[in-house]
């Protein structure tokens, strides 16, 4: 009797032709196509470091069958080693999963083995087994016909602490059908072999949100240098907690941040003008602080999400910003006091 072997590192489960879960017709009656996605796209942007959800989805390619009776297939991740998918929720993947169907013995979310997943999903109970604990379950027909996909398996992975393009993607697809006419009448449910159709994978765009600083700022009249930071995520979601701020500042004067989409290096006011024209102002601030404290005085704008998104920014983009504020008494007869600068990347 003819077997067919499906083999998962160190699981191995044969399925024997007679039996029905594995039945196949010499010819493949059609084709199944898995999509990778995260909220109904095949790409995604993420932080370094964060966890990114994804479901995979089965349609057949044609009506010439009656739905899915097996499906189970690999997974690779080049971000990285990959954990066993979720367990098997809802009526349709349970009917799949052991003891209502049969699936890989570690589990319906596949076996970790390399690095890879192997052998997520499982078979329904085309055998209509009555004698052992499993499968015992009642074929459903229809699962993943064409124009109505089917949500076979989710998970998670972890976005790689570098930034950069990371794939998640599907192999090995191996697939049944139940086969058109069929009713299940007699021993078994006949099912015909499926062919591997399109297979789109999860393409994960990684960001790091780290603000960095650049360029030199101007020594002030009180024989300090301004220095610029960051508070929070420089998100469009999340907590909208991304602050600029800036130290180092004589106390009491009026200042302001003003930032742009490219850096500069140029001379200006006695200091050096870091951020490329064109330039979006911010509402003038007081630095406060203390008469009696050199370079007490501080500013602390609140870049909202609201604004990022007024300011035509996206995930990806890139602002560069400096702070410039009165310095009077300034021994150079400018005025005028800088801070260094601050690239940042804006992120999902």
């Amino acid at each position: 009797m003819k077997k067919i072997s499906i083999t998962s590192g160190l699981q191995k489960t044969v399925l024997t032709a007679g039996t029905a879960l594995c039945l196949s017709a010499l010819a493949l009656a059609s084709d199944v196509n898995l999509s990778i996605e995260n909220g109904g796209t095949n790409m995604v942007n993420a932080l370094v470091g964060t966890q990114v959800d994804y479901e995979i989805w089965a349609e057949l390619s044609d009506n010439n069958n009656q739905g899915l009776a097996l499906l189970c297939f690999d997974l690779s991740y080049t971000g990285g080693a990959l954990a066993a998918a979720n367990g098997a929720s809802g009526a349709t993947q349970l009917n799949f999963a052991t003891p209502l169907g049969l699936n890989n013995p570690a589990g319906y979310g596949g076996t970790a083995a390399g690095g890879n997943l192997v052998q997520v999903g499982g078979a329904q109970n085309t055998i209509k087994n009555t004698f052992a604990a499993a499968p015992k379950g009642t074929v459903m027909t229809g699962v993943g016909a064409n124009g109505a996909r089917v949500l076979f398996a989710s998970g998670s992975v972890n976005a790689p602490n570098t930034p950069g393009a990371y794939l998640l993607d599907a192999s090995q697809v191996i697939a049944n059908v139940i086969r058109l006419g069929e009713t299940g009448v007699g021993e078994f449910w006949a099912v015909d072999q499926a062919g591997t159709g399109t297979l789109t994978g999860l393409i994960i765009n990684v960001s790091d949100c780290s603000p960095s600083t650049y360029c030199v700022g101007k020594l002030n009249s009180q024989g300090c240098t301004p220095s610029i930071g960051s508070s929070g995520t420089s998100s469009l979601g999340g907590a909208d907690d991304f602050h600029v701020t800036a130290t180092n500042v004589v106390d009491g004067m009026t200042g302001l941040m003003f930032y742009g989409g490219a850096p500069a290096s140029l001379p200006f006011y006695g200091g050096q003008l870091c951020v490329a024209a064109p330039h979006k102002r911010t509402p003038a601030q007081n630095s406060g602080g203390s008469s009696t404290t050199p370079c007490s005085g501080t500013y602390d704008y609140h870049f909202s999400q609201a604004q990022m998104v007024s300011s035509g920014l996206m995930t990806g983009s890139k602002i560069y910003a400096q702070y410039w504020y009165r310095d009077p008494a300034h021994l150079d007869g400018t005025g005028i006091g800088l801070s260094n600068a601050l690239e940042v990347t804006i992120c999902p």
